[in-house]
C-alpha cells in the first residue's frame, strides 16, 4: 500500500465575485453591501460594524449616522472636467473634494486622473486604454458602472482608513483575498493594500514549486453587451515526485463560469508607446534634476507606480528601457531617512515586481535591470522598522519577488544573501497588531518558503529561533481570528507550507501551540461558508504534522482536532478541497487504535463515505478517502464492521470503477476491498456489485503499476477463499490476467504469491481453468517465480500448491513441468521451507515420481536426501510425513538404489507413527512406504526388522483393525521381514 507523502499547500481558482466585480442584480448588490456593513444604496459608506457572526451594529462618522448614509441623502455634484496638464491626448477628469479620497496609486488631489480616456482595472489598480469603437461607445452604461465600481471601492478604502484612526475594531467582514501573490498595491491607505487580489490559482497539490503569471481577457456582460477588461493571474504548483495535474484547471484555462462571464482570449504584449516612454523619461529626468527634493522624488515614484501598473505591461518595459528602476534605487539611497519617499519607492518596486505574463519569465526585476533594488529596500525596512506602512509594502514587494524568482532565476528575491526571510519575520514581530503587515508578511514567507526548503529551515535556525520566529504565526491567528479571516487563512497556509518539510515540521512539533492554533482556527470558523479555504489548509497542515510523531497524534486528539476535522467535512460537504485534505488528515491520525476509535465515534466513517458519494469524479479524493477507511478498518474493529455494509462496499467499488481513477487511487480501493474481503460475508455483495470486473479492469488499465497489481491480486486472493466466488472469478477470464501480471512484475514476491494462490483455487475447483493456465504459459511463469524468490515462503507455498493441482492426473502438464525445469526448485523448497511448504512440495514430487524418468530427475536433484532431512526436523508435521511417505513409496518402487538412499527416513517414519497413532492417513501411507522399502532394499528391510519398528507396526495393526489398507500393508511388511530372516 502506497503511503501518504507530505504535501505543501494547494491553491484553487476563485469566483468572479471574489475579484470585486459585483455585476449581478440590484438585490444581490444590496445583500452583499449589508453583509459588509455598507450603505445599501451606494455601497460607498460604512454604516454598520459587522462582526464575524454577521451581526450589524450602526456606527457614526462624518458620512454616516445611526446606520444611515448621509451622502445618499445629500448627493454631491458631479465631477467637473479639467484640461490636460500636458501632452497630447483626450481631456482628463479631476476628483471632487467631496469624494474624500484619491484613486489607487496617486499621490494627492493635485494629480489628475484619466477617467474619460481610461478606466481603472478594479483588480490591480492598473490603467487600461479604453477602446473607442462604436460598440464600446454604444454601451457607455456598462463603462460607467465599472468606473463607479472603482470609485466605490477606493472611497470605501478611504472611509475605512478614517474609521480605523478612530476605532481600529470597526472593520468590515471580508471574504478572503485571492491566492495570488503578485498584486500591485496602488493605494495610499495601509489596510487597503491587503485587499487587492485579482487573481486565481490552479494547483497540483503534491508540489513544492510554484509558477505564476497573468493574462488579460475581455469580458462582456450579457445583460448590457458592454465590454471591459479584467486581469487574472493563476499560479501552478508542480508535483514534487508525481507530475500530475489534479482537478484544477490549467493556468491558461478558465472555469466554465469564467468563460461564460468573460469571453475572448489573452492579448499579446506590445511595445510601449512613445507617449508612455516620454512620460517615464520625464519622471526619471525629474529625479536627476531634483536630487535633493524629497517631494519631487515621492511624486515621481508615484507616477512610475501608476505607469508600471498598465495592464499590457508596456509601462514596465518603458521604465526598464529608461533606467527607471536604477533611478528609483538611487533615489532611495539619497533619501534613505525620509520614510515617505521610501514608502513611495518601495510601492513602485512592488508594482514593478507584479507578474503579468503566464507564458514567459518576467525580466522586469532581473538583476540586470534592478541591480541593488532588493538591498536598498531591505536596508530601508531595517532603518524604518517602526513604520508599519513601509513594512507592509516591503513585505508585499518581497512576496512578488519570491514569485518572480521561481520563473526567472535572474530575479533576486533577497533570501539568498540579503536575509529577506528574517526581515519579513522581524517586521511581523514588530507590528504584530497591524493586520496589513501580518497578512503580506505571511504571503511573503509563504512564497519564500515555497521556493526553498532552506528558507523553511531558516525560520527555525538557532540564530533566529528563540521561542521561534514562527511563533508569530500562532500569535497572528489568535489576534486575527475575530476580525481578519484572510490573515488566519494565510497563517494556516504558511503552517501547511512549513509542515511539508521534515525539519520544519519537527520544529513546529516542539510546541503544542501550533497544532492548537490550527484547530482553534477551524473551530472559530466552523460555520462560516467563507472560511472553506481555512479548513482546507488547516487540515493539510495537520495531516503533515500527524505524519511526524505519535506525540502529535495525542496533541491533535487533546485539542479536539478530530472533532474539528469531521465537523468541517459535514459543514463544507460541497467543498472538494476541504474533503480531500480532511480525509488525508484523518488517515494520518488514525494510525493508532485510540485515534481510530475516536474518529469512528465522531462519525468520521460516515463523513468519508459521504465525501466519496458527493465527489465520485475526484480521483484524488477517492484515493484519500479509501486510504482513510483502510486505516480505520485496520485499527478499529467497529469501523471495519460498519464498512461491511452494502452501501459502504458500493462506494468503494465505485471509486475503483471510475474511468478517470488513477493507479494509486485504484490501488487504495483494492487494498480496502482486500481487507473487507477477509470477511466471507462480503463476498456475495462484492461479486454482485461487480468488484471482480472492476479489479480486472484496473489491472488491465495499469498493468505496469506494481503497487496496484499487488493490491488487486490480494483482493482476488481473499475473494477466492470461498468456492462460490471462485466460479465468478473464473468466468471473468482471470487466469490469463494473473499470468500476465506475473510476467510484467517478476520481481514482486507479493504479486507472485497472490497470483499463485488465486491460480491454485481456480485450478483446484474449475477444471477448465487448468487448461487456460497452461495455455497462457502458466507453468513456466510459476517455475520462474519459484526460481526468482527462493527465500519467499509464501511464493514457494502457493506455487507448489498450484503446480500440484496442475500435474495431478495430467501427463501433459507433468511433461511441461519437467521441460521448464520445475523439479529442481520444488526439491529446493523441501530444503528451505520444509515446515510451511514441504508437504506441498512432496505432493508435486509424488505426482511426478509416478514416471520413472521424472523419478530419476528427483533423485539427481537430491530429492530423497532433502526429504529425509525435512522429515527429521519436522516430525510434528503430519502432512509432510504423510506426503513424504507417498514420495518414498513411489521412488522405491522404481529402483533399489532409491530405496537404499531413503533408509535414513525410516527412523522419522517410525517416530511419527508412534506419536500419531490416531492419524489414519499417516499410518496408512507410512506402512505402505515401509512395505515398499522392505521389498526393494535389504538395508531397509534390516532396519525395519528392528524391535522398535516391529512394535510400532504391530500396534498400528491392532489400533486400526478395521482399516483394510493398514492391515494389508502391515502384513506385507511382516512377511518380507520374516522371509529375510
Amino acid at each position: 500500500m502506497s503511503g501518504y507523502n507530505r504535501r505543501p499547500p494547494a491553491e484553487k481558482p476563485r469566483t468572479m465575485e471574489d475579484f470585486g466585480l459585483n455585476l449581478g442584480d440590484s438585490q444581490h448588490k444590496q445583500e452583499s453591501r449589508r453583509k459588509k456593513g455598507l450603505c445599501e444604496t451606494c455601497g460607498l459608506v460604512k454604516t454598520h460594524k459587522v462582526d464575524w457572526r454577521g451581526r450589524r451594529t450602526p456606527v457614526s462618522s462624518e458620512d454616516a449616522a445611526l446606520g444611515e448614509c448621509m451622502r445618499c441623502q445629500n448627493p454631491l455634484p458631479a465631477p467637473v472636467a479639467m484640461a490636460a496638464a500636458n501632452g497630447p491626448g483626450p481631456p482628463m477628469m479631476g476628483m471632487e473634494d467631496g469624494m474624500n479620497g484619491m484613486m489607487p496609486g496617486m499621490g494627492g488631489p493635485d494629480i489628475p486622473i484619466e477617467i474619460e480616456a481610461r478606466h481603472r482595472d478594479m483588480d490591480d489598480g492598473t490603467l487600461v486604454t479604453e477602446l473607442t469603437t462604436p460598440s464600446v461607445l454604444k454601451h457607455h452604461d456598462q463603462l460607467t458602472m465599472l468606473q463607479r465600481a472603482v470609485m466605490e471601492q477606493q472611497e470605501l478604502l478611504d472611509e475605512e482608513d478614517e474609521e480605523d484612526e478612530q476605532d481600529e475594531d470597526i472593520l468590515p467582514m471580508r471574504r478572503p483575498p485571492e491566492r495570488s501573490q503578485d498584486q500591485t498595491p496602488n493605494q495610499e491607505d495601509e489596510d487597503s493594500l491587503m485587499r487587492f487580489s485579482a487573481h486565481s490559482w490552479a494547483v497540483d497539490r503534491r508540489s513544492g514549486q510554484t509558477e505564476d503569471g497573468g493574462n488579460t481577457v475581455d469580458f462582456s456582460d450579457e445583460r448590457s453587451g458592454g465590454n471591459a477588461t479584467w486581469q487574472s493571474s493563476k499560479i501552478t504548483v508542480n508535483a514534487g515526485n508525481r507530475q500530475s495535474q489534479d482537478n484544477w484547471s490549467h493556468p491558461l484555462e478558465l472555469s466554465n463560469e469564467e468563460m461564460e462571464f468573460l469571453g475572448s482570449s489573452p492579448k499579446l504584449r506590445e511595445a510601449p508607446s512613445k507617449a508612455v516612454i516620454q512620460q517615464v523619461a520625464d519622471a526619471v529626468q525629474s529625479l536627476h534634476d531634483n536630487e535633493q527634493d524629497a517631494g519631487v522624488h515621492r511624486k515621481a515614484f508615484e507616477e512610475l507606480t501608476q505607469i508600471s501598473g498598465q495592464r499590457d505591461g508596456t509601462g514596465k518595459d518603458a521604465i526598464v528601457s529608461e533606467n527607471g528602476i536604477k533611478a528609483i534605487v538611487e533615489g532611495m539611497w539619497r533619501h534613505m531617512d525620509n520614510v515617505e519617499v521610501q514608502i513611495a519607492a518601495v510601492r513602485a518596486l512592488w508594482a514593478l515586481s507584479a507578474s503579468d505574463n503566464l507564458q514567459e519569465p518576467d525580466e522586469t526585476m532581473s538583476e540586470e535591470n534592478a541591480e541593488g533594488a532588493v538591498d536598498a529596500m531591505i536596508i530601508s525596512m531595517q532603518q524604518h522598522a517602526d513604520n508599519a506602512t513601509l513594512q507592509m509594502v516591503g513585505c508585499g514587494t518581497l512576496c512578488c519577488l519570491a514569485i518572480a524568482s521561481r520563473k526567472n532565476p535572474a530575479v533576486n528575491d533577497g533570501t539568498a544573501a540579503s536575509g529577506a526571510t528574517l526581515v519579513v519575520s522581524n517586521a511581523m514581530n514588530m507590528h504584530e497588531d497591524h493586520m496589513g503587515v501580518i497578512e503580506w508578511g505571511m504571503r511573503a514567507l509563504y512564497n519564500q518558503c515555497t521556493n526553498s526548503d532552506s528558507n523553511k529551515v531558516a525560520l527555525f535556525s538557532s540564530d533566529n529561533y528563540v521561542g521561534g520566529q514562527v511563533d508569530i504565526i500562532q500569535r497572528s491567528i489568535a489576534k486575527a481570528v475575530d476580525k481578519e479571516l484572510p490573515v488566519v487563512e494565510w497563517a494556516c497556509r504558511l503552517y501547511w507550507c512549513l509542515s511539508a518539510n521534515d525539519r520544519a515540521a519537527s520544529g513546529l512539533s516542539t510546541s503544542a501551540r501550533h497544532i492548537n492554533a490550527l484547530v482553534d482556527a477551524m473551530r472559530h470558523y466552523d460555520n462560516n461558508l467563507d472560511a472553506a479555504d481555512i479548513h482546507e489548509v488547516a487540515c493539510g497542515a495537520i495531516a503533515n504534522l500527524a505524519l511526524l510523531t505519535d506525540k502529535n497524534h495525542g496533541v491533535i486528539r487533546q485539542f479536539g482536532g478530530v472533532a474539528a476535522i469531521v465537523k468541517s467535512m459535514r459543514f463544507f460537504e460541497d467543498e472538494e478541497a476541504v474533503q480531500l485534505e480532511a480525509c488525508a488528515a484523518l488517515a494520518n491520525i488514525s494510525t493508532t487504535e485510540e485515534n481510530a476509535a475516536l474518529i469512528f465515534s465522531e462519525e468520521g466513517v460516515q463523513a468519508v463515505l459521504a465525501a466519496m458519494e458527493n465527489f465520485p469524479d475526484n480521483n484524488r479524493l477517492q484515493e484519500e478517502a479509501c486510504r482513510t477507511l483502510l486505516c480505520l478498518a485496520i485499527k478499529c474493529a467497529d469501523a471495519r464492521e460498519f464498512m461491511l455494509s452494502d452501501l459502504a462496499i458500493s462506494s468503494i467499488i465505485l471509486a475503483l470503477n471510475t474511468d478517470i481513477a488513477s493507479a494509486s487511487g485504484q490501488e487504495m480501493a483494492c487494498s480496502l476491498l482486500a481487507n473487507l474481503a477477509m470477511s466471507s460475508s462480503t463476498h456475495s455483495t462484492m461479486v454482485r456489485q461487480g468488484a471482480i470486473h472492476s479489479i480486472l479492469s484496473a489491472m488491465k488499465n495499469h498493468r505496469l503499476d506494481r503497487n496496484l497489481l499487488e493490491s488487486a491480486t490480494l483482493c482476488l486472493r481473499n475473494l477466492s477463499a470461498t468456492e462460490e466466488t471462485v466460479a465468478s472469478i473464473s468466468d471473468a477470464n482471470t487466469a490469463n490476467a494473473l499470468v500476465k501480471a506475473m510476467i510484467a512484475h517478476p520481481d514482486s514476491p507479493d504479486l507472485q504469491e497472490n497470483s499463485c494462490c488465486v491460480l491454485w483455487s481456480l485450478s483446484e475447483i474449475i477444471a477448465n481453468d487448468r487448461k487456460e493456465i497452461v495455455d497462457a504459459d502458466g507453468i513456466k511463469v510459476i517455475v520462474q517465480a519459484m526460481q526468482s524468490h527462493m527465500e519467499s515462503r509464501g511464493v514457494q507455498e502457493m506455487a507448489c500448491g498450484t503446480l500440484w493441482s496442475l500435474v495431478t492426473n495430467s501427463e501433459e502438464n507433468k511433461a511441461a513441468l519437467a521441460v521448464e525445469g520445475g523439479i529442481d526448485p520444488v526439491v529446493i523448497t523441501l530444503l528451505m521451507h520444509p515446515k510451511q511448504a514441504g508437504a506441498l512440495a512432496c505432493g508435486v514430487l509424488s505426482c511426478m515420481s509416478t514416471q520413472k524418468d521424472y523419478a530419476s530427475s528427483i533423485q539427481q536433484a537430491n530429492g530423497i536426501s532433502f526429504l529425509s532431512e525435512a522429515m527429521v526436523s519436522n516430525l510434528s508435521s503430519i502432512s509432510l510425513i504423510e506426503n513424504g511417505c507417498i514420495l518414498i513409496r513411489n521412488m522405491a518402487s522404481h529402483s533399489s538404489i532409491y530405496a537404499d538412499e531413503a533408509v535414513s527416513a525410516i527412523s522419522s517414519i517410525i517416530i511419527a507413527m508412534k506419536e500419531n497413532p490416531d492419524a489414519v492417513g499417516l499410518q496408512r501411507e507410512a506402512l505402505n512406504a515401509l512395505w515398499s522399502l522392505a521389498a526393494q532394499s535389504s538395508i531397509c528391510n534390516s532396519r525395519i526388522a528392528e524391535p522398535d519398528a516391529k512394535e510400532v507396526i504391530t500396534k498400528a495393526m491392532t489400533h486400526n483393525i478395521f482399516v483394510v489398507d493398514i492391515q494389508e500393508a502391515s502384513k506385507g511388511i511382516l512377511s518380507h521381514i520374516q522371509a529375510v530372516q
